[in-house]
């Protein structure tokens, strides 16, 4: 590590989720790296989070900014992006307001990345909240030729050793990214056209093909509430994964190239459409709005 302590700001993106933001606000003040600022970010609630969440700033130290509209995970994260850059953060954390984390889990993270000069983004161990002996994410990869993202380790055991080897990925779920300021920088913010989903897909091609590294460190290790914000499987994230996964292929991908993960994508999903794990007419409303481009928050739902 270098001698002087790197500067990382945490941003916490909430919406109607202010309990699960106090939870995580309340494993922050445990965390044993001293320079460290949390930033919440409010996108626009319509319940009282921002009262509560005003009631609690004395108590846990952080700086409250508010959006005049929800615009999205990627919309208001860049919120707190642009707040820590135009003071002098060395790194920015994008943590998911509903996880609770180790108190050494930013120290392990931030070490391992200042030791590697080709890392641009650091992601750690992930388990499941209410089953802390799962892995949730033991890293990733951008399965070719599929393009799909893939979480290493998932409900295999924490302990399994395997998923204890720090390495290189190519995929880092967005509830967790140590972003380097040199990455901001050169990569830019995150993509809003999105809304919601696959935005932390978009932004890992984007680091790889910058030549940059995602690093996995098995030793920071959080703890997610999966599903607590909107739901797997309900026809919010239905809708926008089919119709973001159409944008995300035009983005990066030459037309020659999107046959194969579009044919796996409408395969997968629709499999799971007839077996009623999600809403058959959801999806197929995501897909034509993909074929037609549509981005950004949606009327359709």
């Amino acid at each position: 590590m270098k001698k002087e302590m790197p500067l990382v700001y945490i941003v916490l993106l909430n919406y109607n989720g202010v309990n699960d933001t106090i939870d995580c606000l309340k494993s922050l003040q445990n965390v044993n790296y001293a320079e460290m600022k949390t930033i919440v970010v409010d996108n626009a609630s319509t319940d009282d989070s921002v009262a509560k969440l005003k009631s609690v700033q004395p108590e846990y130290d952080f700086l409250l900014l508010t959006g005049n509209e929800n615009n999205g995970f990627s919309a208001g994260n860049n919120i707190g992006i642009k707040y820590a850059m135009k003071n002098n953060a060395d790194y920015v954390l994008l943590l998911n307001n509903d996880t609770v984390v180790e108190p050494d889990f930013l120290s392990y993270a931030v070490e391992a990345s200042e030791k590697d000069d080709n890392v641009g983004l650091t992601i750690g161990k992930i388990l499941y909240y209410k089953e802390p002996e799962l892995i949730w994410y033991g890293g990733g990869e951008l399965q070719k030729p599929y393009f799909y993202a893939k979480h290493s380790g998932f409900r295999e055991n924490k302990d399994a050793p395997e998923y204890n080897i720090q390495k290189y990925v190519t995929f880092a779920t967005g509830c967790y990214f140590l972003l380097k300021r040199k990455t901001i920088e050169s990569v830019g913010m995150l993509e809003e056209d999105y809304f919601m989903y696959c935005e932390d897909t978009d932004y890992c091609f984007r680091i790889n093909k910058s030549n940059q590294k995602i690093l996995y460190c098995p030793k920071s290790v959080i703890y997610h509430k999966i599903g607590a914000s909107s739901g797997k499987g309900s026809d919010f994230s239905t809708y926008y994964i089919a119709r973001n996964t159409i944008i995300l292929l035009k983005r990066f991908l030459p037309f020659y190239r999107r046959l194969i993960p579009r044919l796996f994508w409408y395969y997968k999903m629709f499999r799971s459409s007839i077996s009623g794990k999600l809403n058959t007419e959801a999806f197929w409303k995501g897909v034509r709005a993909g074929i037609k481009a549509e981005s950004g928050k949606s009327d359709n739902l």
